[in-house]
């Protein structure tokens, strides 16, 4: 397993850094990343986008090798918005990570999201409108008292 994950998270870590993102953790077989932070820019959501397109190349590259018995797949989650930045924790150990309501909805559409499908929220559609197609849904997403729009990223 460790070895599988290792072949996985190696190349998707390669696509984060090329496209100038921050790795903020590991958890279980999922990565979080960030574009933006520690000084945001004007093209985060185009990085962030083509990261995650980036990410479907390199499992579909993956699973096309030799021997690859159970194909892996991802599902991604992509918001846009304000997060606090910063050492995070105790004393006794800190983290720099990002909090807010953006890290929060990223990590719901993420939970939505179908094998291999990128869920983007309004905020990064707006971003990247015209970039690629796109399929816009209404979703339930914990904490929110109504369905929001969700986008589906193609190709």
């Amino acid at each position: 397993v460790v070895e599988l994950l290792n072949r996985y998270l190696a190349p998707v870590v390669n696509v984060v850094f090329s496209n100038n993102g921050l790795l903020d953790k590991f958890y279980g077989d999922g990565i979080m990343a960030v574009f933006g932070a520690p000084k945001p820019a004007e093209d985060d959501a185009r990085r962030a986008v083509t990261a995650a397109r980036q990410i479907l190349e390199q499992l579909h590259l993956l699973n096309a090798q030799p021997g690859v018995t159970w194909p892996l797949s991802v599902s991604i989650g992509l918001a846009t918005g304000d997060v606090v930045a910063g050492h995070i924790g105790s004393e006794r150990r800190l983290e720099y990570t990002v909090i807010g309501d953006a890290v929060n909805l990223a990590s719901r559409l993420q939970a939505i999201a179908e094998p291999n499908q990128i869920l983007a929220d309004e905020e990064t559609f707006k971003k990247i409108k015209g970039l690629m197609t796109t399929t816009r849904r209404m979703a339930r997403i914990k904490g929110k008292a109504a369905p929001i729009p969700v986008y589906e990223l193609h190709g």
